[in-house]
């Protein structure tokens, strides 16, 4: 096991990539009251528009204009400016308090026009669990099959509506902190193609902990994966590995059989799954409430899911929860209160 803890990883983490062209697909919403007005897009790497994610705009000789994007993943600035030619750069976060996913630069010219059409700007989902290739023939297929990854990212969906229903995340959802509360999203699970990149051997992690930066992933998923033909059971022997962050060992033993029946398969894959999940979820969320003007309030967010999970492992299994204990601690800390094991499992 490899742990490397970096607060900030997700403001070293994000990219940007600009199209060739500037877009102008937007429908033009500057007023009559400013002179000059900038239009942009931002979506994520299927060139799907993303809406409602917040856009700084800082301009030379102005302070910074704050907007986010419309249902077409759209955004519009507009101000008064004498020059015409002039350099740009963007800050594009999930929340408005949250870290920078994007920081992007752009220049404008005002040819003869009053609105600018900057590049689009690509954000690469910063919630997503990428599946890679395993060893083995025969095994891979079925892990790498639409059954397996369908089940997996609905054991993701179903843990977190679950938490939902804990007491701590209800009590939290109905305290009066003057700010709306923001259910924790599900991770998407998504096939990594090597095509893509090249070929890699799985133990290769240096290179892997490369290819979890290059795309921005949550976490990486791979492994071994052998079947035992006398009981007819699928040995997977996996590694959950979270850049810059973790790597962690997990091992499930699936019954061939029930591969493609998905709700059987969504309810016997091991626990294991959502738990690795959820500390890598919480570590994101960690960080960007840590550089949240909004500190309390998002570090009190992320405890009570923590603690929700806590909860649910609690009754429904064995799993020895080191992680989050030791991250609950982390988030204890941070809100100046007193920690240990003792506590952590009392809170």
């Amino acid at each position: 096991m490899r742990t490397l803890f970096t607060s900030f990883v997700l403001l070293l983490c994000f990219n940007a990539s600009f199209a060739t062209e500037k877009n102008s697909h937007c429908q033009s919403q500057s007023s009559a009251k400013a002179a000059l007005a900038l239009q942009g897009t931002v979506i994520n790497e299927d060139k799907i528009p993303i809406v409602g994610i917040f856009v700084e705009i800082a301009l030379p000789g102005t302070q910074t204009i704050r907007t986010k994007t419309d249902n077409n993943g759209c955004f519009t600035a507009e101000f008064d400016s004498q020059k015409k030619d002039f350099p740009l750069s963007l800050d594009i976060k999930r929340r408005e308090d949250s870290a920078v996913l994007v920081r992007a630069v752009d220049r404008c010219h005002f040819k003869g026009g009053t609105i600018c059409h900057l590049a689009e700007i690509i954000v690469v989902s910063p919630n997503t669990v990428y599946l890679l290739p395993f060893d083995g023939t025969d095994t891979n297929q079925v892990f790498l099959s639409r059954q397996f990854r369908t089940a997996l990212a609905k054991h993701f969906v179903n843990n977190i509506q679950e938490l939902e229903g804990e007491s701590v995340i209800r009590q939290l959802r109905l305290s009066k902190t003057g700010r709306k509360f923001e259910k924790l999203k599900p991770p998407a699970l998504k096939l990594f193609k090597t095509g893509a990149s090249g070929s890699f051997e799985v133990s290769d992690f240096e290179k892997l902990e490369k290819l979890g930066g290059d795309l921005n992933a949550l976490a990486l998923i791979s492994g071994s994966t052998s079947m035992d033909e006398r009981d007819n059971m699928l040995d997977m022997s996996s590694f959950y590995l979270v850049p810059k962050e973790s790597t962690w060992s997990l091992d499930d033993r699936l019954d061939a059989g029930k591969l493609k029946n998905l709700v059987m398969l969504s309810r016997k894959l091991s626990p294991q799954w959502t738990y690795y999940t959820m500390i890598a979820l919480a570590k994101r969320e960690l960080s960007e409430a840590l550089a949240s003007p909004h500190k309390t309030q998002e570090l009190k967010r992320v405890k009570a899911y923590l603690q929700a999970q806590r909860n649910q492992f609690d009754s429904r299994s064995k799993i020895k929860q080191t992680e989050l204990l030791d991250l609950l601690c982390e988030v204890r800390l941070a809100l100046n209160e007193r920690c240990g094991e003792l506590l952590v499992r009392l809170d």
